[in-house]
C-alpha cells in the first residue's frame, strides 16, 4: 500500500479546495513582488490551515509549514504558477521547484531534518510526495536545493481544473489594507 496516495486522499477530502482557490484566484499577483512574497506564502498556508478546518495546523517551521494533527505528520507546503501543469492544462514532464534556500553555499543534496510531505500547489492544482520519494531528485542550485521530480513521481491531489471563481465583492484589497495598517501603527507612535 502507497502512503502517500493515502495522505493524497485524506488531503483531498479533509480541505477545501474551492476555497483555497478562490484565496489564490483573490490575491491574483498582487504579492509577487520581491518584498510582498513572504506575505503570499503566509496567506496561502494559513489558507490551507483554515480551508482543512485547522487540520493542518500552520507552524510556520523552518522546512515545515503545517502539522498534521490527527496523523502526526509535518508538511512543506510549495506554491508556484504552473509548476505541475501547462495553462491548457497539460502535464509538465518535470517538476521544478526550489525546496530550500541557504543563504549561502549548498554544499550537499540532502535535508537536514525534512517534513514528512512536500505539498506542490499551482493556481489550480495540487500534488504531494513524501521526501524519501523526492529525494534522490534533489539539486543543489547555488543558494538551496531544487527539485526535478518526473510528473508521475507526484502524487496528485486535485488534478488541474477550471476554478469555480466567487464573485465576492466583500474581499479586500490585501495590498492597501497593508499599507493602512503600517501607517496606523506608525502613526499610533508618532508624538504629537
Amino acid at each position: 500500500m502507497n502512503k502517500t496516495i493515502d495522505i493524497a486522499n485524506r488531503y483531498k477530502k479533509i480541505i477545501d479546495w474551492e476555497t483555497f482557490f478562490n484565496i489564490v484566484y483573490q490575491l491574483g499577483d498582487k504579492c509577487n513582488g520581491r518584498k510582498d512574497r513572504f506575505d503570499k506564502a503566509d496567506i496561502f498556508e494559513q489558507a490551507i490551515e483554515i480551508c482543512s478546518n485547522n487540520k493542518l495546523k500552520w507552524i510556520d517551521g523552518i522546512g515545515r509549514d503545517h502539522r498534521d494533527i490527527e496523523y502526526e505528520l509535518d508538511i512543506e507546503f510549495k506554491y508556484q504558477n504552473q509548476c505541475m501543469f501547462y495553462k491548457n492544462l497539460k502535464k509538465k514532464n518535470v517538476v521544478k521547484i526550489k525546496i530550500k534556500n541557504s543563504l549561502g553555499k549548498t554544499k550537499n543534496k540532502t535535508i537536514e531534518n525534512p517534513a514528512d510531505y512536500y505539498m506542490f500547489s499551482q493556481e489550480n492544482a495540487v500534488g504531494i510526495i513524501s521526501y524519501k520519494e523526492m529525494e534522490s531528485y534533489l539539486n543543489i542550485v547555488g543558494d538551496g536545493l531544487s527539485t526535478e521530480i518526473p510528473h508521475d513521481k507526484i502524487t496528485i491531489i486535485v488534478p488541474p481544473h477550471k476554478i469555480n471563481i466567487f464573485n465576492n465583492i466583500k474581499c479586500i484589497d490585501y495590498k492597501a489594507k497593508k499599507r493602512e495598517m503600517q501607517r496606523q501603527f506608525i502613526m499610533s507612535i508618532k508624538q504629537n
